[in-house]
């Protein structure tokens, strides 16, 4: 999967707030490693790629924790959310703005 298509694929299902994200991951992709997947699950931008490297590893487990702090929407600080049975990273205002049937956020998430 190349980065524009990773970008199109995250922007259409979640917005604009991973995109800085998924950058730093593809200018950092070491010759041996190719990447098959970029995907939003529970609340967290996911990598998922063939090959072995250590630093890329920690790389992309450190962008899967930021993820889950930034708003997926806008990029803003966000927290953990449950709308309408999906698991997602928002920050207050797309939070409170969602017209759910049903949302929930623990309150010691709200940043």
């Amino acid at each position: 999967m190349n980065k524009e298509t990773a970008r199109k694929g995250i922007k259409e299902t979640c917005g604009d707030g991973w995109l800085t994200l998924v950058d730093i991951v593809y200018d950092n992709i070491p010759a041996d490693i190719e990447i098959t997947e970029v995907f939003q699950k529970w609340g967290g931008l996911e990598i998922r790629y063939d090959g072995e490297n250590k630093l890329f590893e920690e790389l992309v487990d450190n962008v899967n924790y930021m993820s889950k702090k930034i708003c997926e929407i806008c990029g803003k600080s966000g927290g953990y959310a449950i709308v309408d049975g999906w698991e997602t990273t928002l920050c207050d205002l797309h939070y409170n703005n969602s017209d759910a049937k049903d949302k929930y956020r623990n309150p010691r998430t709200i940043l």
